[in-house]
């Protein structure tokens, strides 16, 4: 039976099937109707757009997380650089990265750390870093600070290639 408060409620945001899924992002209180797909797939990747995440259907990291699309022009070119331009290179990638908000700045910063550890390591940093990081995600860590990990795995990608 229903109660006249969630009928109200019903009407308030247009329900008129089950299911009807709506979606409040921050600042709108009449929401956004979903009108995709019913799998988890089409949930997730309606999510991933509307929240600016990187999520897998099991709520891991996919692929894409932490990576800011913007500086890859950048990495390519601090990649061909010779060494002795790499530092000149870097100097780009830091003003990308200071134009940036949000997420995409606090990645764009990993980008820049990335660089300047490549620059005073050498080139097979990367390789070290992510096997370095692959063996930490197989052990037993914090959701957290496994995202994190497979953030900087994510970037590091990025200079590998």
């Amino acid at each position: 039976m229903f109660t006249a408060s969630l009928i109200i409620y019903l009407c308030r945001y247009g329900v008129s099937g089950f299911p009807t899924l709506k979606f409040f992002p921050k600042g709108n209180k009449a929401g956004e109707d979903y009108d995709g797909g019913r799998d988890l797939d089409d949930f997730v990747k309606f999510i991933n757009e509307k929240c600016g995440t990187s999520r897998d259907p099991k709520g891991h990291l996919n692929q894409e997380a932490g990576l800011v699309p913007s500086l890859n022009p950048l990495v390519k070119e601090f990649l061909n650089a010779a060494d002795d331009k790499r530092k000149e290179v870097l100097s780009k990638i830091e003003e990308d990265v200071a134009k940036l908000s949000g997420s995409a700045a606090k990645h764009g910063k990993i980008y820049v750390t990335a660089a300047k550890k490549i620059i005073d390591k050498g080139s097979d940093y990367t390789k070290k870093e992510t096997e370095r990081l692959h063996r930490m995600l197989e052990k037993s860590i914090s959701p957290s600070k496994a995202d994190e990990f497979i953030v900087k795995k994510n970037i590091l990608s990025i200079f590998s290639s």
